[in-house]
């Protein structure tokens, strides 16, 4: 997503195959809000991808009817309608509404409700693809409709990837109003206290568990299935919090305005192989990642991995230089077979809770052919004695294809990969759709200087994969930036620096200039003993320049990072003034 997306007042929803009563949740994911705002998810939000909506409306609501199908609601009764998972989007007409229409929730795959502004109510019984509406009972509830900007959900007993719908649903609105349905909607009476706020939010976590979220960063949380809720202390914002879900049984999401998203911690733990691209005739050194175990004392795993005998050789595997075993005070153990890989490790200290596991080397087969494929597969995965049991083993590949970083499609990642993107960047070259995907090795979603580093970074040797192959996160850098006020302006070359002072694990950069192009013309960039093995790139055009630059090597402290040389086009200016509008290290805004 962009750096500031328009997400005032959104919503967000998983993506759920439902079979009648049952629902297989994925990592799916789905997130609306202001200015017809879409945003996609495949990693329970993790990462985020914006859709088409086909309207300016300001979005409020959305619910999964199965895999595919999608409906969202927002301003003047605007439904929309998704039948590819939320990638495109058909307004629904006839709607009987013409207020706001906030939240909308599928009982099954053909029988949902809508509530909006001004006490509206609509439900469908054909998946969505025309409404009619209905009068909820207010003889119990306040005279003033509670149910503006409200939501509702409905209670579904979640056992690890399996939910079991039931009748019974939770509608919240202004004034901390709660109301309580156990016949799909049709009738609903006030339930027990709640916040003393109004609330937008509510998400079923199991069949007694709610969570309800609103003004001002308000979230309580009910145990006995809504009858009463207790506040929930310490939510790190205080903006308005407008929906809530649960993608399965230990993953929460929790969105708002100005583009919050609040996420549960990861309390599962997650083993994964990554997907890893090679020549033929290569021998790739895979890691195997571990998340998640925080708290859990791990004193041993054995496992096999299963992959393709006629495409890979199992050469070896190893712990040294892991960052979970380490290399003193365990013992490691490996047999190789035709199509397995055995592994046994125990030791004395227990594993870390998130970091590589170990590696292992496969050979790839000099007669492989491109997208040729093996997996690399968990079978018999064992922790302990059998206690923690991994939530999630995620099997991984090796397939001959275009490696990562590739951008230039040569079937080999070189410096000139990082180059393309500083002059992608710079707005020099355009690069196609799979280009891009190459590009962006961070794995962020979008491409930076720091995916330029990251490819010099593999190129040199000093990272064996991208954080887009493996459970590693993208370096993080601090910094404070800095140029001089004032300029004088009395020799026809003019050079301004850029300085920073306490600079932490600093790969790239990128300033955005403002300067006076009736006095100043940006002509050089160069760098500085600091950053003198660092690619450079610029573009300037009336009075305002980005500049790029990236590097394998990190920079560490106070220096003078890059020299901005400029031509001196009026004789009579004797001071002007550069100002540094925005900057990123890595990838942090500064």
């Amino acid at each position: 997503m962009a750096a500031s997306p328009p997400v005032e007042l959104l919503a967000e929803n998983h993506n759920s195959s439902r079979s009648n009563t049952t629902s297989i949740f994925t990592g799916d994911g789905i997130i609306v809000g202001g200015a017809g705002f879409i945003a996609l998810t495949e990693n329970h939000g993790l990462n985020w991808t914006t859709s088409s909506s086909g309207t300016m409306a300001n979005l409020f609501g959305v619910d999964f009817l199965d895999s595919n199908t999608v409906i969202v609601v927002g301003d003047s009764g605007t439904v929309l309608k998704s039948t590819d998972g939320g990638n495109n989007f058909v307004k629904i007409q006839g709607v009987p509404a013409t207020r706001g229409l906030n939240t909308v929730v599928f009982f099954d795959e053909n029988t949902g409700v809508i509530f909006g502004n001004g006490e509206t109510a609509l439900r469908s019984t054909n998946a969505g693809s025309s409404w009619t509406t209905f009068i909820i009972d207010t003889t119990d509830m306040p005279t003033s409709t509670p149910v503006e900007r409200g939501a509702v959900d409905y209670n579904s007993s979640k056992s690890n990837t399996t939910s079991i719908f039931t009748g019974d649903g939770i509608m919240v609105g202004d004034a901390g109003f709660i109301a309580r349905t156990e016949n799909h909607g049709q009738d609903w009476t006030t339930s027990g206290s709640g916040p003393n706020a109004n609330l937008f939010g509510v998400g079923y976590f199991d069949s007694t568990t709610v969570v309800v979220a609103g003004a001002g960063g308000t979230v309580a949380i009910s145990y006995d299935g809504g009858n009463n809720f207790q506040l929930v202390d310490g939510i790190p914002t205080t903006v308005d919090l407008t929906d809530v879900f649960f993608t399965d049984s230990a993953r929460g999401i929790i969105v708002g305005n100005s583009g919050v998203i609040l996420r549960t911690p990861e309390a599962d733990i997650v083993v994964m192989v990554p997907d890893i691209f090679s020549d033929p005739g290569d021998t790739v050194t895979i890691p195997m990642a571990m998340r998640g175990a925080q708290g859990v004392d791990i004193f041993s795993f054995q496992f096999d991995l299963l992959f393709t005998g006629t495409m890979l050789e199992a050469d070896t595997a190893y712990i040294d230089g892991t960052t979970l075993p380490g290399e003193e005070g365990w013992l490691f153990e490996f047999e190789a077979s035709n199509n397995m890989l055995t592994i046994v490790a125990a030791g004395a200290d227990p594993l870390g809770p998130d970091g590589i596991l170990l590696y292992a080397v496969f050979n790839v087969a000099e007669d492989a052919q491109n997208n040729d494929s093996s997996p690399i597969a968990f079978a018999n995965f064992l922790f302990n004695a059998g206690n923690p049991a991994p939530s999630q083993l995620i099997d991984g590949s090796v397939t001959v294809v275009v490696p990562g970083g590739d951008v230039d499609s040569n079937v080999i990642v070189q410096a000139f990969d990082a180059s393309m993107v500083l002059r992608y960047l710079a707005g020099d070259i355009e690069l196609s759709l799979w280009q891009q995907l190459e590009a962006d090795v961070s794995a962020n979603g979008q491409i930076t200087e720091l995916d330029a580093s990251l490819i010099l970074q593999y190129v040199a040797g000093i990272i064996v994969c991208f954080p887009s192959q493996c459970l590693i996160t993208a370096p993080l850098a601090n910094g404070n930036l800095s140029i001089p006020e004032t300029i004088d302006a009395t020799s026809e070359e003019v050079v301004i620096p850029i300085f920073i002072t306490d600079a932490e694990t600093v790969f790239s950069a990128s300033f955005e200039v403002v300067y006076d192009s009736e006095v100043l013309q940006l002509t050089e960039i160069r760098t500085t003993p600091a950053t003198g093995s660092f690619m450079t790139a610029h573009n300037a055009i009336d009075g305002e320049a980005d500049i790029f630059l990236a590097g394998a090597s990190e920079v560490e402290g106070d220096h003078e990072l890059v020299e901005m040389v400029f031509t001196l086009l009026s004789q009579q200016a004797q001071q002007t003034q550069v100002i540094l509008a925005s900057a990123r290290l890595n990838e942090n805004l500064i």
